[in-house]
């Protein structure tokens, strides 16, 4: 007899069947059934349902946003690193087809450093760099062709997905004609990619030989046009080919910041590959210098601080000479004290490499997390989520002197003589001199304000004239918004301005008119009623108010 037998054999299944207690299907959807109106009444909506739809506000304020970047050329930077998330990869492309859904013209940039990185460190070696700029061999070019291909084609099966699954179809400009596609969907949404750029090497520099690093020669910025024009998206990798048929490896960053300053974009994005702000404090913290990812030190003690959501060209050069990064138009160099792969490091690479396009003629570049949402965020709403940086529009705006009397009154004098402004005797200008604010142009005033504080929260614009010669170049708007600017920064946030002939336009700057009771009794008391001036109110409650205003005028 076996020590071990085998189990007999389990009874054949008994087929499934429904327990007896299970309700049966109807025999049609309650939604496509005959309505029956005796039991439909018209009532008021409840105010929860109205109150719960923070869609309705979000689509409120993103719509200026939306009209505003339409047409408007992007260049996105996309490092190894997110490319190796598959779930932020995908987030990010979905989010990236809806910018282009919506009219935004896409030129994305992938890097794979991160890619190449791992490869050596597998095989045992390091990447070998000098001067923020690392040297590629031959093996490693061949390393840097296989992981730019790879993140290349990553990229365009995730916007193949994202395209498809916001109902684009597939482009065919064939039977359907121009502007549709097989399905009926919107034409366009291919990834395109190709020799779009022309590599030069970067030679021997101070001794070293960076034998296949190169650097951006030439962008075919026609080439290019073309295929934004037909509603494709433009992919770059770090590759580029010299006019002898050479290949070199260009750091990505770099080639985002050039051909964005190439194509004149209207913005660069950097994406980093963790979460992180700048943080602004009322004392210096303790240095961070550590990896990202955890509580900064000295946050305990400290707390968060106020985040920076947007920073000036002039702010940022002065943030990386005071952590001591180098910027040369190759490179962009950060003290080896701060740790490879930390946040503090990553960030200052990024906005080194953000001043630089800024520098080359783009107009706003932004530094965002690989969070989900965090594009859509930045792009349009309000508080964005990252750090935008900006060109100095208020480069020459500075608070007026006694000296600068005289090319105060040329200005105002043409709007004096219309009516438009009311005459100022010098002495009262002198003794008000204070409160007022030039423009200059190579030591000539262009534009001039003044800014008059009064009681509970108001303040006054008045004098606000562009010399003639500079009209409809956009100083008047840039002197407005330096004007309001000020009043936010000192807690004010009802400006007035008070005019008989210029109403319309500070109407179109978000201004309303008010009757006069609204304003302070001191004002009230020193109003010239036989002028019959006109009051015009606006309030602003935040500083990215204006931010999202400077989108209207500085296009």
């Amino acid at each position: 007899m076996p020590l071990f037998s085998a189990p007999p054999p389990a009874p054949p299944p008994s087929p499934a069947s429904a327990p007896a207690h299970a309700p049966a299907f109807a025999s049609s959807p309650s939604s496509l059934r005959e309505l029956n109106p005796s039991v439909v009444r018209i009532l008021p909506p409840s105010a929860s349902r109205l109150s719960s739809h923070s869609l309705i506000s979000l689509f409120r304020e993103s719509g200026t946003y939306i009209a505003r970047h339409q047409s408007r050329t992007f260049v996105l930077h996309l490092p190894g690193q997110v490319l190796q998330n598959e779930a932020v990869l995908s987030k990010m492309c979905d989010d990236l087809s809806l910018l282009w859904l919506l009219g935004m013209k896409l030129i994305l940039v992938i890097g794979c450093r991160d890619q190449v990185d791992q490869r050596l460190k597998k095989l045992g070696q390091e990447w070998e760099s000098h001067e923020g700029v690392r040297v590629t061999t031959q093996e490693i070019l061949r390393l840097v062709k296989e992981e730019a291909g790879f993140g290349r084609f990553e990229v365009e099966r995730n916007l193949a997905r994202a395209l498809k699954n916001a109902g684009l179809g597939v482009t065919s400009k064939g039977e359907g004609g121009e502007g549709a596609d097989a399905e009926g969907g919107v034409s366009g949404g291919n990834c395109v990619s190709g020799n779009f750029i022309t590599a030069q090497p970067l030679g021997v520099r101070s001794g070293v030989d960076y034998m296949y690093t190169g650097v951006c020669r030439r962008v075919e910025t026609s080439t290019i046009r073309r295929a934004l024009d037909a509603r494709d998206i433009v992919l770059v990798s770090s590759l580029g080919v010299s006019p002898s048929g050479e290949m070199f490896n260009i750091a990505s960053e770099s080639l985002a910041a050039t051909i964005a300053g190439a194509m004149g974009a209207d913005k660069v994005i950097y994406y980093l590959s963790q979460p992180g702000n700048l943080h602004l404090f009322k004392t210096p913290p303790p240095a961070t210098g550590g990896e990202g990812g955890g509580a900064a030190p000295g946050t305990e003690t400290f707390g968060r601080g106020k985040v920076i959501q947007s920073l000036r060209l002039a702010n940022a050069k002065s943030l990386l000479k005071y952590h001591g990064v180098t910027m040369k138009p190759y490179s962009v160099q950060v003290p080896d004290t701060l740790i490879p792969g930390s946040l503090e490091r990553e960030m200052l690479e990024k906005m080194g490499w953000c001043f630089s396009a800024l520098s080359s003629g783009v107009k706003r570049a932004h530094m965002i997390s690989p969070s989900e949402g965090s594009l859509l965020l930045e792009m349009f709403t309000r508080d964005g989520s990252g750090t935008m940086i900006s060109r100095d529009l208020y480069d020459g705006i500075r608070r007026a002197t006694v000296e600068d009397i005289s090319g105060i009154y040329k200005v105002v004098e043409p709007l004096v003589l219309s009516g438009n402004l009311v005459s100022r005797p010098r002495d009262v200008m002198e003794k008000e001199i204070g409160s007022y604010y030039v423009y200059t142009r190579d030591d000539m005033i262009v534009a001039c304000g003044q800014l008059r504080r009064w009681e509970e929260g108001f303040a006054e614009i008045g004098c606000l004239a562009v010399h003639e010669d500079y009209r409809k170049s956009g100083r008047g708007d840039a002197m407005l918004s330096y004007l309001e600017r000020l009043c936010v920064d000192a807690n004010v946030h009802k400006m007035f301005v008070m005019s008989t002939q210029t109403m319309q336009w500070f109407a179109e700057r978000g201004f309303s008119e008010v009757p006069l009771d609204q304003l302070p009794d001191a004002k009230r008391a020193n109003v010239d009623c036989n002028r019959n001036s006109k009051v015009f109110l606006k309030e602003i409650t935040h500083e990215r108010e204006l931010d999202t205003e400077e989108l209207i005028w500085d296009r």
